[in-house]
């Protein structure tokens, strides 16, 4: 009998940690559909295929259209927006809208994702956050460390309320990955070679992290090896936490 395939719904995956996992997830054999706000979804690796789809984490209208017409097994929450600044560098509005979109999209997509997933009595949840919480400071993330404590707090919230009915929700903590959004913040800054440099030295590895690095240890969370994970905050982040 051919095995089912489950299927996995990825947001922010146009790019960095998102399209690695959605890339990865298919090729180890998970029904991939891939989101973002962005038009420029690539479908895959060009060996892969995977179902895309335009999703604005804080639409309501884009969650009901695309997550609470289907039904998936397991959600990476991935979309999230990096502002820069101290918190008088923030207004209230400016501090509302990064909660709005790295809390208030997870709990949006989840709100449509998690029904049927009881009512199968199974499902899995990885967030993506960020060590920039409550693990550790960097300068000038005021509004983004408080929005990925958050989902922190929210998603061993989820693990503990939802254990009962089989679903798993782990958090997935980076620390600085070489991607497209990072490579872009370094060249608008006035000294890119500094600031390159001072980002290398902060992970005691010595270096960057890739993206896939950080989708083969949500795809572990994700897999029936991680059965008895949840709740869990895995840092992955070469050493920036020590």
């Amino acid at each position: 009998m051919e095995k089912v395939r489950r299927s996995l719904l990825v947001t922010g995956a146009a790019q960095g940690i998102g399209a690695s996992i959605a890339n990865l997830a298919q090729e180890t054999g998970w029904h991939v559909l891939a989101t973002d706000r962005s038009e420029q979804m690539s479908g895959g690796a060009p060996t892969l295929s995977y179902d895309t789809a335009k999703l604005d984490v804080g639409a309501q209208s884009d969650i009901d259209a695309i997550v609470g017409t289907r039904e998936f097994d397991a959600v990476v929450n991935c979309a999230a927006i990096v502002p820069v600044g101290k918190l008088l560098d923030c207004s209230a509005s400016e501090l509302l809208a990064c909660i709005d979109i790295n809390v208030g999209g997870i709990h949006r997509v989840l709100h449509a994702a998690l029904p049927s997933m009881r009512r199968k009595k199974s499902g899995v949840i990885v967030n993506i956050a960020s060590i920039c919480s409550t693990i550790r400071s960097f300068d000038d993330r005021y509004a983004y460390s408080a929005s990925k404590g958050a989902v922190i707090a929210m998603s061993r919230a989820i693990a503990l309320d939802y254990a009962a009915d089989g679903i798993r929700c782990n958090v997935v903590c980076p620390g600085t990955i070489k991607t497209e959004s990072l490579r872009a913040r370094v060249d608008q800054a006035g000294d890119p070679t500094a600031m390159l440099a001072q980002m290398t030295a902060r992970q005691r590895l010595g270096r960057l992290g890739a993206p896939d690095e950080v989708a083969r240890l949500c795809l572990y969370l994700l897999s029936d090896a991680a059965s008895f994970c949840t709740g869990g905050v895995f840092t992955i982040d070469g050493g920036a936490s020590l």
